[in-house]
């Protein structure tokens, strides 16, 4: 059982919101990370309630943006991604090409140097969270869920 305040994730493993740490929510859009965090939430319980196959290709794209940014909020480094066997990274990075979402691919290409990535990662989410935002709301992925 998880302990009080935290949900329990669809693999059965204690879910964590990423924090917001006052230097970077006063660098990055507080409505972009409500968003990322309130649609990241839906998207997970879909896939605790459905399995990963009850995920459209945008919403795995959010699912995959909210495990980096929990990553890099919470640890400064892509430890926890490392910890889950995640490809989120390469997963979001593929769907960003695939898409022509060219903010968020550019910005995830830099993700070969961590330190680098984690370091300006603050500067580089508006945009890219931005603009997968968009493509999401575009899609028919609120309609299905």
């Amino acid at each position: 059982m998880p302990a009080a305040g935290h949900n329990q994730s669809f693999a059965g493993e204690p879910q964590f919101a990423p924090k917001r740490s006052s230097e970077l929510t006063s660098k990055m859009n507080f409505e972009l990370e409500t968003w990322l965090l309130e649609v990241g939430d839906l998207v997970i319980q879909k896939q605790a309630d459905g399995g990963a196959s009850a995920l459209s290709e945008p919403e795995r794209a959010v699912y995959w943006m909210w495990l980096i940014d929990y990553a890099v909020r919470n640890s400064g480094s892509f430890g926890p991604l490392e910890d889950r066997n995640s490809t989120a990274l390469a997963d979001l990075a593929t769907f960003a090409t695939d898409a022509r979402l060219s903010s968020l691919a550019s910005w995830l290409a830099l993700s070969s140097d961590e330190e680098g990535f984690c370091a300006t990662y603050h500067d580089r989410f508006d945009e890219g969270c931005a603009e997968l935002k968009a493509f999401y709301e575009r899609s028919d992925a609120q309609t299905g869920s």
